[in-house]
């Protein structure tokens, strides 16, 4: 495949005089032509900006020169400023001419150069007025001449292949910018669509410069039969670039062919397809040999953590988790400084970072030790948190890259849990010990307090508080008499909900978006799904992981999407995650991970990742739809072969295939970075 990533280059001069007798300034300027050795220099890997040369000739530059027309002197370059920035950033260094050197000479040419010698020009130019017109000074006692050149570097948006870690971090734009070379990267395989877990590495050195067509290459590596098997949907040079698979005109996928897929048994009429990340339409599903119409049917599977969140302070313990409802922010309360954390994704999902962005608070949540709960609104705009220390409830809103404190109710009940509607207009809280919530409507700017809600006759241990994405009902899950409560608000009043049935321990509960659907433990520790019809609670579901957990009664918690379509079971064995299929039953999946430790759950809304807490670190995980299940109306005969033709949308690499990969970066004016892979 080849990948362009246009790179534009350019140098400015700006020749600034000052006479240290009268005072007076003038400015010239010079624009530059690059110079073929600027290509030597780039495609070699060396430093191509390390003094300004500075002349008396005269005459039209051109790029086949090394030199001045005539040379008077050089000197070492000082660094005066670096921008680093999307899409311009900048290099800019200077000499200065103190006024006993150089008295006497006419200046008229200047040029940036990798050494002091007379033939290590890159670029050169002729000083011009501010009309553009050709000019001259000569150098006089008086004169302070400072010659600063600045090197631009433009890198063009390519929506398809990404350059990673700008501004600061990427290695190809600080190489430009004067670090040294980036060579001795390693190309990586990912298992998400530009990001996610690493499937298998190979490093690689740059090995040739094609100076002829300005190219710097990188030796061919190979992903050998036992490297970076898996579902591929992603390349990554390390700190250089990513792209995502499928990509149009480089790499659109692999087809396969009369793949194995099962052997009827005249009972079975659910296969999975052994490859993930198909391409539904490509699909053509045969028995023995000959096409057979079948129902497709996504699944999500678990497949990785996204990296870049790590490990909090020693012994620090997940208290809640909350994702914007749009997936792309996530929070994270939790014991131990800094008590709340707030992540953006959209950077590694959008390909631009391998980690995602923190975001700062201009006054920082304050705790003794706990920070307990944490929710924002659609967008991640406004964050609401509360830990140990008053005041219990705190509001911030994102303002210019910082969340910055906002106006919230009163609230001294305690440290507590809280529930934010959609569109952050209205507000639950309620203490850890207690038996009231307490919600607010925001109208014109201020916080308006509905009637509380008294929940329990006595004070209990809370457990969690969920709210529809509209505020109209309101979730409790506590160690009161009845476990769970679920209120409604109708006619300015909150109407309790009958009982749920058979509720057997107290754990986390989360509601739908409509607040019509909970998931809890029940009867024998299976999962209860339960949904409100209007007048009374409908079990849809009774989901047995009896199969999964060898002791029920070690379940912990239990966590539902907001969608109503996944839930995970956390207990001592390990967090399992269901999902619900097309006909509404439930897969009982295999434990996702084999640590015993996670405690708290968060969903996107679509239910495609998870954001979660696990001991001392925080992790979010891919759920996507990536494995494709195929249903017969009737079930394959005994003994008849199941096969399948499609395209993945990366590749399914198996200890049957090699990979090929190696990467050229295209300099010039107009460059570009090119990755050829086969």
């Amino acid at each position: 495949m080849n990948i362009e990533q246009k790179v534009n280059i350019h140098n400015r001069f700006d020749v600034h005089i000052d006479n240290i007798d009268t005072g007076e300034h003038r400015e010239f300027v010079g624009y530059n032509i690059i110079l073929d050795q600027m290509w030597t220099r780039l495609c070699n890997g060396t430093s191509y900006f390390e003094c300004i040369h500075f002349g008396s000739g005269t005459g039209t530059p051109t790029p086949d020169r090394t030199s001045l027309f005539s040379r008077i002197g050089g000197r070492q370059a000082t660094t005066e400023e670096i921008i680093k920035a999307i899409p311009v950033s900048s290099w800019k260094r200077k000499i200065v001419l103190n006024p006993d050197e150089f008295v006497g000479q006419t200046i008229t040419e200047v040029g940036i150069a990798w050494g002091s010698g007379s033939t290590t020009l890159v670029t050169h130019a002729m000083l011009k007025d501010a009309e553009g017109n050709p000019i001259s000074f000569e150098k006089t006692s008086t004169d302070i001449v400072t010659i600063y050149a600045t090197v631009f570097v433009t890198l063009v948006d390519n929506p398809i292949i990404k350059l990673v870690n700008l501004p600061t971090n990427n290695a190809l734009l600080n190489y430009l910018l004067g670090d040294s070379s980036f060579s001795g990267a390693s190309f990586n395989l990912l298992s998400g669509e530009g990001y996610g877990a690493v499937l298998g590495s190979a490093s690689t050195l740059y090995s040739s410069a094609d100076v002829a067509n300005k190219k710097r290459k990188s030796n061919v590596v190979r992903f050998d039969t036992n490297t970076g098997n898996g579902h591929v949907m992603g390349l990554e040079f390390v700190n250089l670039f990513r792209v995502a698979f499928p990509a149009v005109g480089i790499f659109e996928g692999q087809h396969y062919t009369n793949v194995p897929v099962g052997t009827g048994d005249g009972v079975t009429k659910r296969f999975t397809i052994p490859s993930k990340n198909i391409d539904n339409d490509t699909l053509v599903v045969k028995v023995d040999g000959s096409a057979t119409t079948v129902t497709q049917e996504n699944r999500a599977t678990y497949n990785f953590s996204i990296p870049g969140f790590g490990g909090l302070q020693q012994y620090a313990t997940g208290q809640d988790v909350c994702f914007s409802r749009d997936g792309k922010v996530v929070g994270f309360a939790h014991e131990y400084s800094p008590f709340f954390l707030v992540y953006d994704l959209s950077s590694v999902f959008d390909l631009s970072s391998t980690t995602p962005v923190r975001r700062s608070f201009s006054v920082a949540p304050t705790a003794n030790r706990y920070g307990y709960g944490i929710a924002m609104d659609e967008d991640g705009s406004h964050v609401f948190v509360s830990s140990d220390t008053a005041p219990f409830l705190r509001g911030y809103e994102y303002v210019d890259g910082t969340y910055i404190p906002i106006t919230v109710p009163d609230f001294t009940a305690g440290a507590g849990k809280i529930a934010v509607s959609l569109d952050g207009t209205v507000l639950a809280i309620g203490a850890l010990s207690g038996n009231t919530v307490k919600v607010f409507d925001k109208v014109d700017g201020d916080w308006i307090a509905r009637p509380d809600i008294v929940y329990n006759a006595s004070n209990t241990q809370l457990k969690s508080i969920d709210m529809s994405d509209d505020g109209t009902v309101i979730v409790i899950s506590s160690n009161g008499t009845k476990r769970i409560d679920v209120y409604v608000w109708i006619d300015g009043a909150w109407i309790r909900r009958p009982d749920l049935p058979s509720v057997e321990k107290v754990t986390t509960v989360n509601c739908s978006s409509n607040g019509s659907t909970v998931a809890y433990i029940g009867t024998d520790y299976n999962i209860f799904v339960c949904t409100w019809d209007g007048s009374a609670w409908i079990k849809d579901a009774e989901i047995d992981y009896a199969s999964v957990y060898n002791n029920p009664n070690n379940v912990s918690d239990v966590f539902m999407s907001r969608n109503a379509n996944s839930i995970i079971i956390i207990a001592s064995e390990g967090p399992a995650f269901f999902s619900k299929k097309l006909n509404g039953t439930w897969d009982t999946a295999d434990k996702f991970s084999t640590r015993s430790d996670y405690k708290c759950i968060g969903f996107s809304p679509d239910d495609s990742l998870v954001a979660a807490t696990a001991g001392t670190a925080l992790f979010v995980h891919d759920f996507k739809p990536r494995t494709t299940e195929v249903i017969f109306d009737s079930a394959p005969a005994e003994g008849a072969a199941i096969t399948a033709d499609y395209k993945v949308k990366g590749i399914h690499k198996t200890d049957q295939y090699v990979i090929d990969v190696s990467c050229a970066v295209q300099f010039g004016e107009g460059g570009s970075i090119e990755n050829e892979a086969r």
